[in-house]
């Protein structure tokens, strides 16, 4: 996902995005970012470690959100914002604190939470769809707090749909850019088979909606240098 179609809003604001994928010339793919919220004063670079909480899963398949919320922190620690660590449900520390009721809570048990678990920001949110027959569907919401500002500094909601044209595409791009070989016969169509690899594929859309860390390390050093 690109930043430069970004536009700044107080609720979700709808990007565009141009990618160019693979080693062959192709037309570009112009995608719908879905509806997601980059708070333009957000201090990402300063926010090092981040507790991410294992995902709400509203569907039939209670392994997805196992699955799901364990790819999800990985593909964030990619990023090398931050560091993650995930708190599953079963974890002590989420009876201790009431982590289901965090979409309440005031800035004064953020303070606490931010005391106790040692962290800068936490992530949170639901799957809301998923369907692996007749194809494969997911549904996600998302939201990242910084527990020092009581901020949200992030947020998505999209739904990514295997069947869908414009997906099949980017699908098709990412395997070109991400994955490449080692998956014959089927090669790209294996986002549309495995739970697995969807799952990345969708990770990698989420975790492409925030900074990139050199770009962010660029901007300060340009800004210095003025």
């Amino acid at each position: 996902m690109g930043f430069n179609a970004m536009k700044y809003s107080f609720v979700f604001a709808a990007a565009w995005i141009l990618l160019a994928g693979g080693c062959h010339v192709q037309q570009p793919v112009q995608r719908a970012e879905g509806n997601y919220y980059l708070n333009p004063s957000a201090d990402f670079l300063h926010l090092g470690k981040v507790v991410m909480l294992e995902l709400e899963n509203l569907t039939l398949y209670p392994e997805q959100g196992r699955d799901f919320s364990e790819a999800l922190a990985d593909g964030l620690g990619k990023k090398h914002l931050f560091s993650v660590r995930l708190v599953r449900r079963s974890d002590p520390s989420w009876q201790r604190f009431d982590l289901d009721s965090i979409r309440q809570y005031t800035p004064q048990q953020l303070a606490e939470i931010r005391q106790n678990m040692g962290a800068d920001a936490v992530i949170f949110g639901t799957i809301n769809r998923y369907s692996s027959y007749p194809h494969l569907m997911l549904g996600v919401h998302l939201k990242m707090l910084d527990l020092r500002t009581a901020e949200i500094v992030w947020a998505i909601e999209d739904v990514w749909d295997s069947t869908d044209q414009s997906t099949q595409k980017r699908m098709e791009q990412y395997f070109e850019t991400e994955m490449r070989t080692g998956y014959e016969p089927l090669n790209w169509k294996i986002l549309e088979n495995s739970p697995r690899y969807f799952n990345k594929f969708v990770v990698y859309e989420i975790t492409r909606t925030l900074p990139d860390y050199q770009t962010l390390q660029n901007k300060i050093l340009s800004s210095e240098n003025k």
